[in-house]
């Protein structure tokens, strides 16, 4: 049954501070902006001749060109946007990495708009954004994404969905921590770390109880970020279960919330070790 967490709804603003501006404080809601910023007088052209610097290969260029256009601030990123292209020749990279600093949570409703656009990756882009931006006023653009074709925007909505508290997508958020885990989890952790809270835990913690053994160490792997210290007794049944995946991730989940780092390579034998220790302290 799809349940909704009301506590977890609150906007917390943890992204980079746009060069047009700082960021609103953690905790704050931001002022969304209607229209994007307004470029200076021929900062347009200047802003095309700095994107064609990415083409070329010296990075000094390469570095020079984002520095010009992080300085311009989120008013170029209309024009970033349009240059975002699915061509096996695209500048992709670059481009992201300028909208990742000079767009923040107040453009949120700015970056809806794109979500529509016929290049994928732009489609990625955007609901990678809005994922971890948290903002409640973008759930409908999100659940809109859950069906979408490509598997990167189906699992970014669905990640978006869960920091928002809703369980809507959680069950592909499972299946992509299971398989795709090194890939993607520091967008999760990302995404999932400011909506900490016994609810929030609760979530996977139910999802997972009787799930299967594979399900489990990818809830496990989840609740790194969403569970409390307060639920660490729940870890005990998967620090004995039998299953070593399930074992290591339960060792890894009760280390990060003690504070500790995870440790993604336990051998076995470590393994059984550790969940000895840690069931003592539990």
């Amino acid at each position: 049954m799809r349940r909704r967490l009301t506590s977890a709804m609150a906007v917390i603003l943890s992204l980079t501070a746009a060069a047009s501006g700082q960021s609103p404080a953690a905790g704050e809601r931001p002022t969304k902006l209607a229209e994007w910023p307004k470029l200076r007088k021929g900062d347009s052209e200047r802003a095309r001749a700095s994107i064609k610097q990415f083409r070329k290969p010296q990075q000094r260029l390469q570095d020079a060109a984002s520095q010009k256009l992080v300085k311009m601030g989120a008013a170029v990123a209309p024009i970033i946007i349009r240059q975002i292209t699915d061509k096996a020749q695209n500048i992709n990279e670059h481009l992201f990495s300028v909208l990742d600093q000079v767009v923040d949570a107040r453009h949120a409703a700015l970056l809806a708009r794109e979500a529509r656009r016929k290049s994928v990756a732009c489609r990625r882009y955007v609901t990678r954004r809005l994922a971890t931006m948290r903002d409640p006023e973008m759930a409908p653009v999100l659940k809109a994404k859950l069906k979408d074709k490509d598997d990167d925007i189906a699992f970014h909505a669905a990640l978006g969905m869960l920091a928002l508290g809703d369980d809507v997508g959680v069950g592909r958020v499972l299946e992509a921590a299971r398989q795709r885990w090194p890939e993607l989890r520091e967008v999760i952790a990302a995404a999932l770390s400011p909506t900490r809270s016994a609810g929030a835990g609760s979530l996977v913690w139910e999802r997972i109880k009787e799930a299967r053994t594979t399900d489990q160490m990818a809830g496990l792997r989840l609740l790194r970020y969403l569970a409390t210290k307060s639920q660490r007794g729940l870890l005990r049944s998967y620090l004995e279960s039998a299953d070593f995946a399930v074992k290591r991730e339960a060792i890894n989940t009760a280390r990060v919330l003690h504070g500790e780092e995870p440790i993604e390579t336990l051998s076995s034998f470590q393994a059984i070790n550790l969940a000895k220790q840690w069931l003592k302290k539990l």
